[in-house]
């Protein structure tokens, strides 16, 4: 050891009689006034002197500006030490009882900034909470009588930075703005993508503690967030159930110049290009692409962390004005898969650093009811929709104005009512001044369509049982999304009827053949007699003797063991609602994926904001010699025909109830006729593929029809016979004539109403082409329903479709997308 370091000293022994280096080192000297023999160090380096050349003889040390040296009186930094940030002369050493008594030293880490590019020529090292003002401290170096000057005002073209260190960059003096902070070494080529190359006037240099690259950070190749020592001692706060992750990066344009992505300690990502935003999974199986079709200058993204899902939307902003917004988009994760908690941000444009203009994060109780007072429809829409309202306040000026909703003192959010409130727990940048009421009374265009609002993208395969399930139990879906849940805190018939339906479309859903009710209906029956389903399995990629014994065992203790009507009856009506969301996936995407693999499929929500709805009239548009004519001078007729409480009953007068007895009887004899037809036109269809044993596309398109357009009208006949409280009927006439049927229901809850189902008269349906053929009746009949709602106080029309994998998503869709049969 003391070779190696006698070594170490004579190849930095120098016997030059200059009194200063002419770079960023600390220097020391055998004699005083910075004369005779030196050797130098620079940032971070560390040394132990003893029985070396100088034999703890040091009379003089100099320290540039801006570096830290620490000195101890025992070898390998042990005993008193003394901390330098100037130059010390043998008069000081010898008052501060140093002199002769120096055995060990290290140099503080430091910040380097030079004058050439690639870290060359003259320069100077600033260690952690050190600064200089290029412009204004000149003064200062002059009079400490050296030589060599640090480097100048304007000179700085690269500058290399230690890990777990921050530099911070500003082109005016008194550190005043624009500025920039960087974490990572940066050459003249990155400065002058941020045009500062030549132009730093005033430099920081910081520790990287907690969240410190929170405003203009210049990300050069990657940036990484550690989630534990940003949040702190918050991360493990069992109060705070919801914590977020708020980044805003800069862009232009459509993003043009974009090229980076954000990887997720749960493993989900984000690819951000000029191309679009590209969220997917840990797999990359569920990727959704959204396209950027409007101009902004921030483009921002919220995580929302839970104990067991993450939840992701972006934003795009002008001005601090909302362009655009996504859907949230929800993904697994686990807490006990020991990965790093990070969010890592990698930029891949070589040319440009990646500028993340603030980072915040917060965190709260997930107690939210928030008090609204929005003034435009936008405003609404998203204040309607999202869970981060609080948050909005950092990107958006003059919506939802929740700025007494953010409390940034953790004492006084959890010394009072947390209901509605955000607790900010790192980041500098303050929510933005929210706009006078006169400034926000903007013209917007109506908007009627429906927004997808939500997306599950959690790994539970249940796309088709889940949603069933729920609506079945009545129960909001929403609050089955987010949690795995222990049986006692959810309703029991959600837990059995879930088992059920999953287990049958696990087995069976692997054809079309075997996953229909009258085939569900002869399991069922089949297990009740003999204890069997009576079948083979034939599903190669599950454990079929597993699955089918615990199929038949949730049926013989859930239905024969119960009252077996009872939950018949709640098996076949999700059995009923799967069916339907599986049909609105096949014709939505023209798809022939089958159950078990849309079983396995994200999830969306597209929700229309009623407050917002503004009603529109819908002319029938009518097929005359080969065109689609609007017929202005005609209208359609419309009733509506709730199915009420037999409480809300007793309210009605007689003449009303015979008018509803008579409306459901018509609506019954209608919706059966149909269902007679699509299933004679199926016994039609069949006899003619038997003679011709290969069908053209068209006859497998008709075949899909007649099935699906069956299906339809015996679930909207059954639940007519079940008459559950909360159904709504629309009837769609023209000319006296029913021509459509929209089916939604309330499911015990009178904010939120789903759209189930629509049927058309099958002419139309099988014959679209034909001459008289009428369209347009179930955008009426949606329309009317919305408004009808509007009326009745109810908040959002809603809608679940299935999404393909790795689609191309539609972020707004008219009524009619659920296709009508």
């Amino acid at each position: 050891m003391k070779l190696i370091i006698k070594l170490l000293i004579i190849i930095t022994l120098t016997t030059s009689q200059l009194a200063y280096s002419d770079e960023a080192k600390v220097c020391f000297y055998e004699l005083a006034d910075f004369g005779g023999e030196s050797f130098c160090s620079t940032e971070s380096e560390s040394q132990s002197i003893y029985n070396g050349g100088f034999d703890n003889k040091i009379e003089s040390i100099s320290v540039p500006p801006g570096m830290v040296v620490t000195l101890y009186d025992g070898v390998n930094f042990s005993g008193r030490k003394t901390t330098l940030k100037n130059d010390i002369n043998l008069q000081q050493l010898k008052s501060s009882d140093l002199y002769n008594k120096i055995n060990s030293y290290q140099i503080e880490p430091a910040i380097c900034f030079y004058t050439e590019d690639n870290f060359q020529g003259d320069s100077t090292c600033l260690a952690a909470n050190q600064q200089i003002d290029l412009y204004h401290d000149t003064e200062v170096i002059l009079e400490s009588n050296r030589h060599v000057l640090p480097i100048h005002n304007d000179s700085i073209k690269s500058i290399k930075i230690p890990q777990g260190m921050l530099a911070k960059i500003y082109k005016n003096d008194n550190f005043t703005l624009p500025f920039y902070a960087l974490t990572e070494n940066t050459t003249d080529n990155s400065l002058k993508a941020l045009d500062m190359n030549n132009e730093i006037t005033s430099i920081k240099a910081e520790e990287i503690k907690g969240l410190s690259c929170d405003k203009r950070c210049a990300i050069i190749n990657s940036y990484d967030i550690n989630l534990l020592f940003g949040f702190g001692e918050y991360w493990d706060d069992v109060r705070l159930l919801n914590k977020q992750v708020l980044l805003v990066f800069n862009t232009k344009g459509m993003g043009e110049e974009d090229n980076y992505d954000i990887k997720l300690f749960s493993g989900a990502g984000v690819i951000i290009n000029k191309e679009g935003i590209i969220f997917s999974d840990h797999r990359m199986v569920n990727k959704f692409y959204f396209e950027r079709y409007k101009n902004s200058d921030n483009l921002s993204f919220i995580i929302q962390i839970k104990k067991d899902n993450v939840e992701i939307q972006y934003v795009q902003t002008l001005k601090h004005q909302l362009v655009d917004v996504s859907p949230i988009i929800s993904y697994d994760w686990s807490d006990k898969l020991n990965l790093p908690l990070e969010v890592v941000i990698t930029n891949y444009n070589i040319d440009k650093p990646l500028i993340l203009a603030k980072t915040i994060l917060t965190a709260d109780t997930d107690d939210k009811k928030w008090e609204k007072r929005d003034l435009i429809q936008t405003s609404k829409i998203i204040c309607a929709f999202t869970p981060f309202l609080n948050i909005y306040n950092y990107l958006i000026q003059g919506k939802c104005q929740q700025l007494d909703g953010i409390v940034f003192s953790a004492s006084e959010y959890f010394s009072s009512n947390t209901q509605g409130k955000t607790l900010h727990i790192a980041g500098s940048s303050a929510p933005l001044k929210h706009k006078t009421e006169t400034l926000l009374q903007t013209q917007e265009s109506v908007d009627n369509h429906m927004t997808l609002t939500y997306i599950d993208n959690n790994q539970r395969g249940q796309s088709l049982s889940l949603p069933a399930v729920a609506k079945t139990c009545q129960t909001s879906l929403h609050s089955l999304f987010n949690s795995r849940s222990t049986r006692q805190l959810r309703p029991y018939c959600i837990d059995w009827t879930l088992e059920i339906m999953t287990d049958f479309t696990l087995l069976f859903g692997n054809s079309l053949e075997t996953w229909n009710m009258e085939f569900f209906g002869r399991i069922i029956n089949s297990i009740i007699r003999t204890g069997s389903t009576g079948v083979v399995v034939e599903n190669s990629e599950i454990e079929d003797s597993e699955v089918e014994k615990i199929f038949i065992k949730s049926i013989k203790e859930k239905i024969i063991e119960h009252s077996t009507e009872n939950s018949l009856s709640y098996i076949k009506t999700a059995f009923d609602y799967a069916q339907l969301s599986y049909l609105t996936y096949k014709f939505y995407y023209s798809s022939d994926d089958l159950p078990s693999a849309v079983e396995q499929f994200p999830l969306g929500i597209y929700e229309l904001l009623l407050e917002t709805f503004n009603y529109v009239r819908t002319p029938p548009t009518i097929v005359s010699q080969g065109q689609l004519v609007e017929q202005n001078d005609l209208e359609f007729e419309i009733e509506i025909l709730p199915t009420l409480t037999p409480e809300e009953e007793t309210k009605l007068s007689d003449a009303e109830v015979k008018n509803a007895q008579a409306m459901r009887k018509k609506l019954s004899d209608t919706i059966t006729r149909w269902g007679e037809q699509y299933q004679s036109s199926q016994a039609e269809q069949g006899a003619s593929a038997s003679a011709d044993s290969s069908p053209d596309e068209n006859d497998r398109g008709l075949k899909k029809l007649l099935r699906a357009g069956y299906i339809v009208t015996a679930i909207i006949n059954r639940r007519l016979i079940l008459h559950r409280p909360g159904e709504i009927y629309v009837i769609v006439k023209l000319q006296g004539r029913i021509v459509a049927i929209v089916l939604a229901d309330r499911f015990n809850n009178r904010d939120r109403v789903e759209l189930v189902a629509s049927a058309t008269l099958p002419d139309y349906v099988l014959y679209p082409d034909r001459e008289g053929t009428v369209r347009g009746a179930g955008t009426a009949a949606v329309r009317e329903l919305a408004r009808y709602l509007q009326q009745q106080g109810a908040r959002t029309l809603f809608s679940e479709v299935i999404s393909q994998p790795s689609a191309r998503v539609k972020q707004k869709v008219g009524f009619s997308f659920k296709g009508e049969f």
